[in-house]
């Protein structure tokens, strides 16, 4: 007599295939919250990195051309800068612009600041837009505000600045025929710009004054700039409607999605000369 041995085979109940599809669901969307949580932070953390470096960046070039305000390249001769477009003959230090609204191309609400110097025989000295400047050359800077381009793939304002290079004879204070000209963006991101000069003696600063308050350039001693600086993009999760206090101005970001941050810096006007 054959014996036959049967071994039932059994699979997964429906109840337990649910049960298994509801935790592998819960488990998958933890996965896509902790993904979309990190991605968010990156998002973050790049545009405040931006938000930094334009900051930076921007008080760097300005800061460098005002260390350079006055500068006369000639030794053995009378420094006296000529008059040009901006500036009074004699004026060598800086001219500004509070909260210029009569231009289409600047910000409203920002300020504008002019600086110029001679250049060095060794070329050392140099315009804001990187251009080697000889001691036979007199160069203008303007800093700017540059309002947003509605043709241009631009979002966003930024630091604009335009340099003019003329020639210029030291020893009879003759200026020359214009060299160059240009006008180029510098720093993306850079929202405002307001700047207050510093008044005083030869030796001290006794006010800070926005540039309507400046009645003789020569007076200027020290500068100081602030600068309202916001990422490129718009950042997921972040609505920003701070109030940003940029030394004598308070500026409300427009509630969109980019980080800001204030910088601020004192500069002497070293090359002042009593």
């Amino acid at each position: 007599m054959i014996t036959h041995s049967h071994t039932r085979q059994t699979g997964f109940s429906l109840v337990e295939l649910m049960i298994a599809m509801v935790l592998g669901l819960v488990l998958m969307a933890g996965v896509i919250q902790i993904f979309l949580g990190s991605k968010q932070t990156y998002s973050v953390v790049s545009a405040q990195s931006h938000t930094l470096e334009n900051g930076r960046f921007g008080l760097f070039f300005i800061s460098r051309s005002l260390r350079h305000a006055g500068y006369w390249g000639t030794i053995g001769v009378e420094r006296k800068f000529p008059a040009v477009a901006e500036f009074t003959e004699g004026t060598s230090i800086t001219f500004g612009r509070n909260n210029d609204a009569t231009n289409a191309d600047i910000e409203d609400g920002t300020d504008e600041i002019f600086i110029r110097m001679t250049g060095a025989p060794d070329g050392s000295i140099e315009t804001c837009l990187g251009s080697s400047l000889l001691n036979n050359q007199l160069a203008v800077d303007h800093y700017y505000i540059r309002a947003v381009d509605p043709l241009s793939t631009e979002n966003i304002p930024s630091l604009y600045c335009s340099s003019r290079v003329y020639g210029f004879t030291a020893e009879t204070h003759t200026l020359g025929a214009l060299v160059s000209s240009d006008d180029q963006p510098l720093v993306n991101g850079i929202e405002n710009m307001q700047i207050l000069y510093g008044i005083g003696s030869a030796n001290e600063v006794t006010q800070y004054v926005n540039s309507t308050g400046v009645t003789n350039w020569e007076d200027v001693r020290a500068v100081k700039v602030a600068l309202l600086s916001a990422s490129n993009e718009n950042t997921t999760g972040v609505t920003n409607t701070i109030t940003y206090n940029l030394l004598d101005e308070s500026v409300t970001a427009p509630g969109d999605g980019r980080p800001r941050m204030v910088f601020q810096q004192s500069v002497s006007l070293r090359n002042f000369i009593p």
